[in-house]
């Protein structure tokens, strides 16, 4: 797989062991949920990765716009990732995956974004700790 496109929006920290991947439409509902998360600190002591990825001109347009928004009100660094292509519902993780530069790797879909610092952090927490081989987490 090529290296996808990718737009920085501030610098991340280095500080983290996560790279967040999330394949973005330009649903309202969605972005209201994400930047409610954000304006509740929810990321902020995590010190992860952001990736929002699309995969139309339409998407990378709106995507822009709430990035840039993201960085100038809560200073929330974040990359996009553009992945054009017709190679399935799982290209935008793919893409996500390939521009991701930390040891682990979450995914969200749209409406599957952590409401509070808490689970978050529980689950960054298990990915760091050197006893575990795995950890697999999902919503059923």
């Amino acid at each position: 797989m090529p290296q996808p496109d990718v737009t920085e929006f501030g610098t991340p920290s280095n500080d983290g062991s996560v790279s967040l991947i999330m394949p973005f439409e330009n649903d309202l509902g969605q972005i209201k949920a994400w930047s409610a998360a954000l304006g509740s600190g929810t990321m902020f002591e995590t010190g992860m990765e952001i990736f929002l990825v699309v995969t139309s001109e339409l998407d990378r347009v709106a995507a822009e716009r709430v990035l840039d928004s993201w960085y100038r009100q809560y200073r929330v660094a974040s990359r996009l990732v553009v992945a054009l292509s017709d190679a399935g519902a799982r290209a935008p993780y793919a893409a996500g995956a390939a521009a991701a530069t930390r040891d682990h790797l979450i995914f969200l879909d749209a409406g599957c974004f952590p409401t509070d610092g808490g689970s978050l952090s529980a689950l960054i927490s298990a990915l760091d700790d050197p006893h575990r081989n795995r950890v697999v987490a999902g919503i059923i």
